[in-house]
């Protein structure tokens, strides 16, 4: 699994069997074929757990918990803990590397996974754990607290902005017959 950048990079996070270490890792795509283009190349370094990459993982329940702003700029990742944080950090493209430590986002402790960004880059869409189901929210990069956008019986999961950056779509599963696409305003509602 992994995140496909506009540029034809894709994301995905490993873990060295040997070590046990996890770290970020781009493979260049072929948009026309959807070959890789030359050998995958690590974009961080694992460290200790001290905030930085080195503690960040896969999603076991939902797979690649790694989100990128449309224009690549910044990624999310989530902390690989019993419960889901978001973690935010600028990261540069042209060199494919992280800027700075990635720094804690959601505060909850409830389970944060990323969706999507807003098309300012500014705002991070994500599912939240309460009561027992996934709810989105939203949060500013500026501070403040995680605002509700789809909350209802269920689970409303994997958030993504429609191509107009007017619509955030999201799956709702429906039982035995599958799984709806629905879709909310940007602005609520």
């Amino acid at each position: 699994a992994g995140l496909q950048l506009r540029d034809g990079r894709l994301l995905t996070v490993l873990s060295d069997a040997a070590t046990s270490a996890v770290a970020v890792w781009e493979v260049l795509i072929n948009g026309g074929s959807g070959a890789a283009r030359g050998s995958p190349r690590r974009v961080t370094e694992p460290k200790a757990r001290s905030g930085s990459i080195g503690t960040f993982s896969v999603g076991a329940r939902s797979g690649l918990r790694l989100s990128a702003s449309s224009d690549g700029k910044r990624v999310a990742l989530t902390s690989d803990m019993s419960h889901g944080d978001i973690y935010v950090a600028r990261f540069d493209p042209r060199r494919g590397r992280l800027l700075d430590t990635p720094k804690r986002l959601t505060t909850d402790e409830r389970g944060s996974y990323p969706g999507a960004w807003t098309p300012d880059g500014e705002t991070i869409l994500f599912n939240l754990g309460q009561s027992g189901s996934q709810d989105i929210f939203t949060q500013s990069l500026s501070g403040g607290s995680a605002q509700p956008l789809v909350v209802g019986p269920g689970d409303q999961l994997l958030p993504r902005m429609s191509s107009d950056g007017q619509w955030v779509l999201f799956q709702e599963p429906a039982g035995p017959e599958g799984s709806r696409i629905m879709r909310v305003p940007l602005a609520g509602g």
